[in-house]
């Protein structure tokens, strides 16, 4: 699922100045909106096979009742004859639940702690990277954000293209929208684009105005 707006086309150096002062204001209108409203779900969510059931907690928490959710998916994390992948999953959506909550500091403890108990799954570490470079983000952390999105990518541990894919359209976003860097936003769409064709994010605006 794709939770990144997609309301934007941009080609930064081939718009006159005035355009340019046009195109960085409904940028920075657009976070500002985003900043007053319900927190979102700001990432994607963990792949499932085709034919896996939802469990009671995706299904509270697609119905928005996140504390239910967190309650669920607690239940499934702590019970020892729960599979692990179950408990990385319930852990992660837990974080997830409480972002929606705007419970930032329960987040962050619930995606450090899923990256400290699991290193070696490069995908789980990416999504719950993912979500505290958001965070980040939100606090106004843009340094730290970004850090944090290039280790996990020079890792080279996350498997998931897509995911990946999202990590570094992410540090792009953070140029375009919080740094004012124009050129290096343009660059990393570029590199989304011919890096990760086929996946959804290169399909964003923002990547395929710079294609085109």
């Amino acid at each position: 699922m794709d939770y990144i707006q997609r309301r934007l086309r941009i080609v930064f150096p081939l718009i006159a100045p005035a355009a340019l002062v046009i195109l960085f204001a409904a940028v920075r209108s657009e976070h500002t909106a985003s900043a007053s409203q319900e927190p979102k779900e700001i990432t994607i969510t963990l792949e499932k096979p085709d034919n896996a059931a939802p469990t009671e907690g995706d299904m509270l928490r697609k119905s928005f009742r996140f504390r239910d959710a967190i309650d669920a998916y607690t239940a499934v994390a702590d019970n020892e004859e729960s599979g692990v992948e179950a408990v990385k999953e319930s852990r992660y959506y837990i974080g997830l639940c409480h972002l929606w909550l705007g419970e930032y500091d329960e987040a962050v403890h619930a995606f450090t702690s899923l990256t400290a108990d699991y290193p070696e799954d490069g995908d789980a570490a990416g999504h719950a990277r993912y979500c505290l470079a958001w965070i980040d983000v939100q606090r106004g952390r843009y340094g730290e954000a970004l850090a944090a999105l290039n280790e996990t990518l020079a890792a080279g541990t996350v498997a998931d293209r897509e995911l990946e894919a999202r990590l570094l359209f992410m540090t792009g976003k953070i140029h375009l929208a919080y740094l004012n860097d124009f050129g290096t936003a343009r660059a990393i769409f570029l590199r989304v684009g011919a890096e990760y064709p086929g996946t959804k994010i290169a399909e964003h605006p923002y990547v395929t105005a710079e294609t085109q």
